[in-house]
């Protein structure tokens, strides 16, 4: 067993499985369309949280913090992490509890289901200065739990020296995980015991880990320079390193034989300091090619710690969708979301929606994001014009849509957790 256990479940025992196979959809009776397992952030091709196109239904539930990781759902049930060291249980369907257990720190990233497992990981932002490392993120409770799927109880818990704020990735047998202190593991997910780990190089802030084609793909960086970093999923060996990125709070999108990432390059001019937000391609470890698409003034530092770090500062970005061969992001700094040919960087379209700092998703030939004003904007995929939208407030960020059989699932800083239709939101 991987290390101590101390989380217990709390709240309602699971409820049983009955809603999971037929279902009905604001008013339609049909074949629900469930993704079976959610194996990275994204849990989707080219990391696009999408499946199915049922008609939705619509409810919101009260969380009891900030949701800032997104949601996955697997098999009728939406699983969530909050700033307030909680994972929920939540039907689909009816937005109804079904457990709730508490964890030892926050939960920020979206969770990894396979088979009866939830894998969720948790930490801070907060640095700490030790011996080994100059510098190491994440001050208190840091690590892995590996939850029962139906009842929440702890399977195993694996202590790791920095936070696991990051979103881990599964695949063949195989959970890998990237912490705050500079190592990247490969963990048995029937035991959470270690089968590799190497040192990365540098701390995994908020970057997601992509899994493609038996390479591990991770972003880390401070105080090391950011780097985009490839490893073999079976040895851990590092394949390539890529440097001369702004941050290390995004996540790898890899399709196609491209690593993709949104970035935010820091700078200071006249003694204010900036950043300025680059969308790029990276292939073999070399940059293809790179797009600014908008500057804008670093908030400042209020020490609101559940907070500042994923709400107000720029820099915690989710993977980039890439769909049929166009890469859909969205810019912090000058509020719109942009498509682009993902060979070349040309610019599709772009299309002012408000401060975002949401990568939207893809939904047939309607492009979904939320920004951070608390509204939901639908857009077409061909032209970028506004289908619609839905005012909803609180903050949304840095967590994206999950859209599950017409049904988008998000999340936002003031604790609610929304379904709503996203045909409703077309019509808004």
């Amino acid at each position: 067993m991987g290390g101590r256990s101390r989380a217990r479940p709390t709240l309602a025992p699971w409820l049983g499985l009955a809603l999971m196979g037929l279902g009905a959809w604001g008013g339609h009776a049909q074949a629900a369309s469930w993704p079976g397992r959610w194996t990275m952030m994204g849990g989707g091709p080219a990391r696009n949280a999408v499946f199915g196109s049922g008609g939705g239904v619509s409810w919101t539930f009260r969380a009891g913090g900030p949701i800032i990781g997104p949601a996955s759902v697997v098999d009728g049930v939406v699983y969530f992490g909050t700033n307030a060291g909680r994972v929920d249980a939540v039907n689909a369907l009816t937005g109804r509890q079904l457990w709730s257990v508490r964890t030892g720190n926050m939960v920020m990233s979206a969770p990894v289901v396979v088979g009866n497992r939830v894998f969720v990981g948790e930490g801070n932002n907060q640095m700490k200065s030790t011996t080994a490392r100059l510098w190491v993120r994440g001050v208190g409770a840091n690590g892995v739990y590996a939850l029962n799927r139906r009842t929440g109880k702890v399977e195993w818990f694996r202590s790791t020296p920095g936070e696991d704020m990051g979103g881990m990735a599964y695949s063949h047998h195989r959970l890998y995980v990237a912490d705050g202190s500079h190592w990247l593991y490969a963990l048995s997910p029937a035991t959470g015991k270690v089968i590799w780990r190497v040192d990365d190089g540098g701390v995994d802030s908020m970057s997601s880990l992509a899994v493609h084609r038996g390479v591990v793909y991770v972003v880390t960086g401070g105080p090391a320079e950011p780097s985009l970093k490839a490893f073999s999923a079976a040895s851990g060996h590092e394949v390539w390193t890529s440097t001369g990125h702004g941050n290390s709070d995004n996540s790898p999108t890899v399709a196609d034989g491209f690593a993709y990432e949104e970035n935010a390059v820091q700078f200071k001019d006249h003694g204010r300091w900036w950043f300025q937000d680059v969308i790029e391609a990276v292939q073999g470890g070399h940059i293809v090619w790179s797009l600014p698409t908008g500057t804008g003034p670093l908030p400042p530092e209020d020490g609101r710690h559940t907070l500042i770090y994923a709400c107000l500062l720029p820099f915690a970005t989710p993977p980039v969708t890439v769909h049929g061969k166009v890469v859909y992001a969205g810019s912090t700094s000058s509020g719109k979301v942009y498509a682009l040919d993902a060979a070349t960087g040309k610019l599709l379209w772009k299309t002012h929606v408000g401060s975002t700092d949401v990568n939207p998703v893809v939904v047939g030939t309607t492009v979904v994001t939320t920004t951070k004003s608390g509204r939901i904007v639908a857009l077409s995929a061909k032209s970028g014009r506004i289908l619609g939208s839905l005012k909803l407030g609180g903050h949304f960020g840095p967590a994206y849509p999950t859209v599950v059989d017409g049904t988008l699932y998000v999340g936002n800083a003031n604790g609610n957790l929304y379904a709503r239709p996203v045909a409703a939101i077309a019509r808004g």
